[in-house]
């Protein structure tokens, strides 16, 4: 998970079925070790470094001081200026489904998706309603989105009715009283063809906010869902 600290306390929630006695321990968030500590004390290091050997040649006028040309010195400047604020634009999200957390369905091989593999569930194959994909909550600035999906109905196990929704697309921020959205695709919007079919939803971010979406099962058709694509609209 990454999260935004600055801008969004993460929250963790958890549920119980009320099927059975429960009883909750020790709760722990641990930051990855890598991303979380090594990589920023990497960059802050070659940074520290840089600037030390731009203050070092701009001080020392000996001709076997290290200098650093300014026009490279500007070079950089206008680099990290750059980075940053292509940092600071909302940026094109693709999740590959069978990346994401699940509770219903399996991973199948399929040369046409978008990693060689999809996520599958079938009603022949005996798989009960269920989330088919779920991204981790994630913080988006205020603004227009698309929603892009590609699904993919299975030939011979499709819907009794065309009118049943094969997939339901949720989207909710932390707060779902105040923002959620529903999508459904219903069986004959997605025709059992063997190719995969894109469903584009928009919506408005009304703040900057974490948003979870969720890819639901229904059981009514067989399903392969390849990829959740979250595009800024500019």
């Amino acid at each position: 998970m990454l999260a935004n600290g600055w801008a969004f306390p993460p929250t963790v929630l958890v549920s119980s079925t009320g099927q059975a006695d429960l009883t909750l321990g020790t709760l722990a968030i641990e930051p990855e070790l890598f991303h979380a500590l090594i990589l920023p004390a990497l960059w802050l290091a070659l940074i520290a470094i840089f600037g030390g050997l731009v203050v070092t040649g701009a001080a020392d006028p000996r001709p076997s001081a290290i200098a650093i040309p300014w026009p490279l010195t500007l070079l950089c400047a206008l680099i990290a200026a750059a980075s940053l604020g292509w940092s600071l634009q909302p940026q094109v999200r693709t999740h590959a489904a069978v990346e994401l957390e699940r509770t219903v369905g399996v991973i199948v091989s399929d040369p046409s998706a978008y990693r060689g593999k999809t996520m599958q569930a079938s009603p022949a194959a005996g798989h009960d309603p269920g989330m088919l994909a779920v991204t981790l909550p994630e913080i988006y600035a205020p603004g227009r989105y698309r929603l892009t999906l590609s699904l993919r109905a299975l030939p011979g196990d499709a819907a009794s009715d065309p009118n049943l929704s094969v997939a339901d697309i949720r989207l909710f921020s932390s707060e779902v009283e105040k923002f959620a959205r529903r999508w459904d695709v219903s069986a004959a919007d997605l025709p059992a063809d063997g190719r995969y079919h894109r469903f584009a939803f928009e919506f408005e971010n009304p703040r900057q906010q974490a948003l979870t979406f969720i890819l639901d099962y229904p059981a009514a058709a067989g399903l392969r869902a390849d990829t959740i694509i979250v595009s800024p609209i500019p």
